[in-house]
């Protein structure tokens, strides 16, 4: 059997449609959007919260809410715009029954904002937050923060972690 060298008209345009349908799938993803900026600066995130302490007590009852706008202590960290603290309605993990928040709408936030009031704030319940800004409603019930109306993302989520023997909550990054 002879192999022949030349490739067949029909071959070589199915190669050249493949290959530029491959160059688009790599290049495409690539072009920037007109969307703004929604990831947020890594900052230093630390709190440590005795349930115990009467300014956090009502973080006991499910569904009660704190929000951190001002560092309460020398080493108390509180990421870009401070911290909304849930104790969570349905975590998603049970042996972690509080949930952090950073009160930076991800979609609102710029890096040259100087604003130095937060841009989400919890409703009632401890279900949702909303931007005050573009009006985006936030899921904080179960520790997710995901956006369930209006352009934003999803809340940026903190480590937590509670001791119920000292009743002490530690929240982190």
């Amino acid at each position: 059997m002879i192999l022949s060298r030349r490739i067949s008209p029909f071959l070589l345009r199915s190669f050249r449609r493949g290959a530029a349908v491959f160059v688009l799938a790599a290049v495409l993803p690539a072009c920037s959007s007109d969307e703004p900026e929604t990831s947020l600066p890594d900052m230093p995130v630390y709190a440590r919260l005795s349930l115990d302490d009467a300014q956090y007590t009502r973080l006991q009852n499910l569904g009660e809410f704190l929000e951190i706008t001002e560092p309460r202590g020398a080493f108390t960290r509180i990421g870009v715009r401070g911290l909304l603290i849930v104790h969570s309605i349905t975590p998603m993990d049970s042996s972690r029954p509080f949930a952090a928040y950073d009160l930076a709408c991800p979609y609102c936030y710029t890096r040259s904002s100087r604003s130095p009031r937060p841009r989400v704030h919890a409703q009632e319940g401890g279900v949702s937050a909303v931007c005050e800004e573009c009006g985006s409603r936030y899921d904080i019930s179960s520790g997710f923060g995901g956006c369930v109306e209006g352009p934003g993302t999803q809340l940026q989520v903190y480590e937590t972690y509670y001791s119920a023997a000292s009743r002490v909550l530690l929240v982190q990054d």
